[in-house]
């Protein structure tokens, strides 16, 4: 279940990153 969940997260947040380089860099932050 929750391995579901952080899937599609990451996946959510990953397109939506992939689409800019700024977020691109905020990503690398994060981790």
């Amino acid at each position: 279940m929750s391995r579901v969940f952080w899937l599609c997260r990451f996946s959510y947040f990953h397109s939506k990153y992939l689409h800019s380089k700024e977020g691109k860099s905020n990503f690398t932050k994060l981790r």
